[in-house]
């Protein structure tokens, strides 16, 4: 944002000669709404709200894409973040912090953050535009004397000749030389057009908020996307993919540590296969803007559910993909909808020792739709049927599931475009910096004298090049 610019953001009903109110015109309001836009406290307080809901985001755990469109999926997750945030849980989900990137206060920071740029950058332009074509030329003598960078030679040749051969050595410098309009001195200056990679950096921040904005409309991002080998699972978000994991392969160092770890994925589009392709953590599955990483791998339970009248209700893999706090237990979770019921499918951890449920074993606790106490819990053993309630459990077998990150993120390229014209812009600004000189040499007691001066800020690299220069035009050191 520039720092220059003046903030304008009080209206007033305007007042006549005769002191009379009078009515405020669409022109003045709109000329208000475009200061108030690019008034760099506006501005500021935009940064700092994006920065503190980014923050935010960062800090407190965010609600998983695949859950936010389902209430009741929303509610079990929260059962389960319950156990870290306490009795600030409802708090924090009233207040949309548990999915702050896909909240209308979000969204809304974004898009007026871009206006505001905008409206900087509009309002800087001009002002750019004239000093790169239509410099200011011509200076007052005090601002030899006063300026940031400023010298004073005596030459040896006469003035007009001095002046000419000024010109000469600024234009063999790479400057552009102008005369001041009065005859007696030159206005030059190098890299007239760098501090537009201000206008650069400005638009790619746009850019880049665009990409951001997109990405939160139009993308998602499962970071616990687990299918379970020898299954098929619906990818949603409208895209009507679904995946299934045929196979999965991992490979450990001595250690026991994990080396290499892949998945064989096939991937249906309305049902017809469309991919097939072995998934590594640096080697995703893409299809039409939605990629699948490899993430995690894992224990899954095939569980079958069957009701009081013996139709199966549930059948298939359920990933122990979460720990508990104590570190005691792995658990998955599926949400059985027709009975309003969800269904916590608990395990031991690997090398903790549990009373309850011993190896080979896993528990089945059920949960109404929003009810934090359970309905009931048992433990199932390999092939054997336990009634709870209406419903009948069958834990089958253990099966391996692979953990996926499957996300689509349609605003990624133009984050990357704003990001490489940020670097533009920055190479533009910081190293090819505007340099501005003002010349002057008059007669004093039938002598040339040069005076040099810049207001611009001072670095070394350039007090040095004045210096040189001053320095071969004159015939003594010159005061500095």
């Amino acid at each position: 944002m520039s720092t220059d610019t003046a903030d304008r953001t009080d209206l007033a009903p305007a007042e006549d000669s005769e002191g009379e109110v009078r009515d405020v015109s669409l022109r003045e309001v709109g000329a208000w709404v475009y200061a108030f836009c690019y008034s760099k406290k506006v501005g500021l307080l935009l940064i700092l709200a994006m920065g503190l809901m980014s923050l935010l985001g960062v800090l407190i755990q965010q609600a998983p894409d695949e859950v936010l469109g389902n209430p009741e999926s929303y509610q079990g997750w929260l059962r389960t973040v319950q156990q870290t945030y306490g009795g600030w849980t409802p708090v924090l989900s009233a207040l949309g912090l548990f999915h702050v990137f896909s909240t209308v206060w979000f969204r809304a920071t974004t898009i007026a953050l871009a206006v505001s740029i905008i409206a900087c950058t509009s309002h800087r332009l001009p002002r750019l535009w004239q000093a790169a074509t239509r410099p200011h030329v011509h200076v007052q003598d005090r601002f030899f004397e006063h300026s940031r960078l400023h010298y004073q030679a005596t030459l040896a040749q006469p003035v007009d000749e001095a002046l000419d051969l000024v010109a000469e050595r600024l234009r063999k410098a790479g400057y552009r030389v102008l005369p001041n309009g009065h005859g007696d001195g030159w206005y030059a200056d190098r890299f007239r057009w760098m501090p537009f990679g201000t206008a650069v950096a400005h638009v790619a921040f746009v850019v880049i908020l665009v990409g951001v904005l997109v990405s939160s409309l139009a993308g998602f991002s499962d970071k616990d996307f687990s299918v379970t080998v020898g299954s098929r699972r619906e990818v949603g978000h409208q895209t009507g993919l679904a995946v299934a994991a045929t196979a999965f392969s991992a490979s450990h160092d001595d250690q026991g540590r994990p080396r290499d770890y892949a998945s064989e994925l096939v991937l249906y589009q309305d049902g017809a296969e469309v991919a097939r392709q072995t998934v590594r953590v640096n080697q995703p599955l893409r299809y039409r803007g939605v990629a699948f990483y490899q993430a995690a791998y894992g224990t899954a339970a095939v569980v079958t559910v069957r009701d009081a009248g013996g139709r199966t209700v549930y059948s298939g893999g359920v990933p122990l993909q979460w720990t508990s706090n104590d570190g005691q237990n792995v658990y998955g979770r599926v949400v059985l909808a027709e009975q309003g019921i969800e269904m916590y499918v608990i395990g031991a951890a690997s090398g903790a020792q549990s009373t309850d449920i011993k190896p080979g074993q896993v528990a089945v606790q059920l949960y109404g739709e929003g009810q934090r106490q359970p309905l009931g819990s048992q433990v199932l053993s390999p092939g054997k049927e336990v009634v709870l309630g209406d419903l009948r459990f069958t834990f089958e077998r253990e099966q391996q599931f692979t953990g996926l990150i499957v996300a689509r993120d349609p605003g990624a390229l133009l984050v990357w475009i704003g990001s490489g014209l940020i670097v533009v812009g920055m190479v533009l600004t910081l190293f090819f910096r505007h340099r501005r000189l003002w010349v002057q040499v008059r007669d004093q007691s039938g002598q040339a004298v040069l005076r040099v001066a810049s207001p611009d800020r001072q670095d070394t690299v350039f007090a040095r090049q004045v210096h040189g220069l001053v320095t071969s035009l004159s015939k003594e050191t010159p005061d500095a």
